[in-house]
């Protein structure tokens, strides 16, 4: 019998090489076989058609089509799923589905009320929503299946924000108790079980996550004084809540899990600006890592891509990130209007959502007034029922006024724009501010009455861009019972504290303060819908207080100020000509001699002049008129 011998080294060699050559080649065809034919380079992305010309100035946006065209983009890894975003729309929020590669912006819903947060369960076969259909704030499950709407809360409180445990059979969410935000667990199969409270603190308690695990949540609280991520260990009784960011100089807020349940990606700040930060959960004591610009992170169904939101002074974008590989899969996408809450559900979900696309445009018609089709053009015309001491703007701008003013009241119950500190002002007299480009010259702005700031029925949020100091303006809403309105989560920037003694605050022109209780309507977002736009802070607010300006918006319709001003003065009127000045030539002094004897003054006679007689007073009834 022949010996069997071991293959020599140089055949271990031939037959590994051959293996990986088969193993090359395959994953080659492989690729070619998924992947679309028109691919980039390095994961940069390509556009196929233009972005679309969507964006808050617009008013167009009241009359958004039911499917607007986003460009279809092409890259080496396709995320998959559907997305459900709640988009401001007129003067509601309505429910809106959403794929970059395949499904442009369509709507789901398209009611005369607020549909909100929207949450994909974690098999795509439910959709959790917040919605005020019957007048308040509660929380729905939408089989996707078979259309079937089952109501799982029923308060006057506000609850919102639901997420899914991983089993789909409960629901955590915030919910209004006492004045104060805190997180409850419910059953979505029983809604009549009470809901099991979770957190019970002082501090706002929101924006709950639950994990993949099933065992922890994640949520925003501002229990340790400051807006932070913390996390609910349901495992445990004492020591169930952690804090994970521990930022002093930084508020963080709107934690999410990615899908394996490693990281966790949160909204915060990195050298001055909105950023997505990432924790690794395999690596607790690593610094959390500043992944891109934005806020409101959300995963992909797989957990290699981010979508985030970018918010500018005057508008949203949508923009998604590569994990893997570093890059933008999704470049800045302008919105319609702010989002309210969104989701992204994996294919099944993409599948189940199909039968509630909407296929024709909004049959919803927001009001409209005469004065549109009346008063064309660019001529003052007066403000009715508005006190003001020049209650006038111009005719273009009169609708967008009159439905802002309308819709405000509808959501507010009381008539903030009745009462102006100012709309159009003539260029005589002096601005406020001291400086030149001031738009209530232009008949295309007005100013909120600064006395509502004072009555705290008015409050106002900081926000610091590259662009400047912005203010949010946020009204109290005249019924406090849940009807109008949402909590106020954001701290407060409290302008009378530069007043009250503290240097730090009086160099600061102000302090933040915790955010009041109770119910209030974002008058900043609410005018955006309308066209209407904030102004930043002139540089010298902190010492001077209308330099501040956060009560001032603008209607541009893309002018800007020199191109506005001259709809209504001419060019004369704004830079008079300044005539050069006459240089007169002064002679040179004759020298005196120094044997010049100045002559002694010769005494001159003074005549006196005779008394002017007395002005003779006519009565009024001798006097005529012109």
């Amino acid at each position: 019998m022949a010996e069997i011998k071991p293959p020599s080294t140089s055949h271990h060699r031939l037959i590994l090489a051959s293996l990986l050559l088969c193993l090359i080649l395959g994953l080659g065809v492989l690729r070619a076989t998924l992947l679309p034919t028109s691919l980039t380079v390095r994961g940069s992305f390509l556009l196929t058609s233009s972005p679309p010309a969507l964006s808050p100035e617009s008013t167009d946006a009241v009359n958004l089509p039911a499917s607007t065209s986003i460009p279809v983009l092409s890259t080496t890894v396709a995320p998959s799923g559907v997305v459900v975003l709640a988009l401001s729309d007129g003067p509601f929020i309505h429910l809106f589905a959403y794929h970059p590669y395949s499904l442009p912006l369509t709507r789901l819903t398209d009611n005369p009320w607020d549909d909100i947060h929207p949450a994909l369960s974690p098999d795509g076969q439910k959709l959790a929503f917040v919605s005020r259909r019957n007048g308040f704030w509660n929380i729905y499950v939408l089989s996707l299946t078979d259309g079937k709407l089952t109501q799982i809360t029923d308060t006057p409180e506000y609850d919102g924000h639901p997420t899914w445990s991983p089993d789909g059979q409960w629901l955590a969410y915030e919910s209004l108790i006492n004045g104060n935000l805190d997180i409850l667990v419910k059953s979505a199969l029983d809604p009549s079980q009470p809901p099991i409270r979770l957190t019970d603190d002082p501090g706002l308690d929101l924006s709950p996550q639950w994990s993949p695990q099933g065992r922890e949540i994640l949520f925003t609280s501002t229990r340790s004084g400051q807006t932070d991520v913390w996390l609910a260990r349901l495992d445990l009784t004492d020591d169930r809540f952690v804090n994970l960011s521990q930022s002093p100089d930084c508020d963080e807020h709107d934690p999410v899990w990615s899908p394996d349940g490693r990281y966790v990606a949160w909204g915060g700040c990195s050298a001055n600006e909105n950023a997505i930060l990432v924790w690794d959960g395999f690596n607790p004591e690593k610094k959390p890592q500043h992944l891109m610009s934005g806020e409101s992170p959300l995963w992909s169904p797989q957990g290699d891509n981010i979508l985030g939101i970018l918010s500018t002074p005057n508008q949203y974008l949508l923009v998604g990130y590569d994990i893997h590989r570093g890059t933008l899969w999704l470049p800045p996408q302008p919105l319609p209007g702010k989002v309210h809450g969104y989701t992204w559900g994996s294919e099944r979900a993409f599948e189940a959502i199909q039968p509630y696309l909407l296929p024709g445009p909004s049959q919803f018609i927001p009001p409209q007034t005469p004065v549109a089709s009346q008063s064309p053009g660019n001529r003052l015309v007066p403000l009715d029922d508005v006190t003001a001491p020049y209650p006038y703007l111009l005719a273009e701008v009169l609708p967008a006024f009159t439905l802002l003013r309308q819709e405000t009241a509808r959501q507010v119950g009381w008539d903030v724009l009745g009462s102006l500190e100012s709309a159009y002002m003539p260029i005589s007299e002096p601005t406020n501010a001291g400086h030149v480009d001031d738009w209530l010259l232009t008949g295309r702005a007005f100013s909120l009455n600064p006395l509502l700031l004072q009555a705290q029925w008015i409050v106002l949020t900081r926000e610091d861009s590259y662009e400047g100091t912005f203010w949010r303006l946020w009204v109290r809403t005249r019924y406090q019972d849940g009807s109008q309105g949402v909590p106020l989560t954001s701290p407060i920037w409290n302008m009378d504290a530069r007043f009250k003694g503290d240097p730090k605050a009086y160099e600061q022109g102000g302090a933040p303060e915790p955010p009041p209780y109770g119910y209030w309507v974002d008058f900043t977002e609410l005018a955006q819908r309308w066209g209407w736009e904030r102004l930043p802070a002139l540089p010298t607010w902190r010492s001077y207080y209308p330099a501040a300006r956060f009560n001032q918006f603008v209607w541009r319709n893309g002018l800007d100020w020199e191109e506005a001003i001259a709809q209504i003065y001419p060019v004369e009127a704004i830079n008079p000509p300044t005539p050069l000045p006459t240089w007169t030539v002064t002679p040179s002094p004759t020298p005196t001699p120094r044997s010049y004897t100045s002559p002694s003054p010769t005494t001159t006679e003074v005549v006196s002049s005779p008394v002017s007689p007395r002005p003779t007073l006519t009565p009024p009834s001798q006097m005529r008129g012109p």
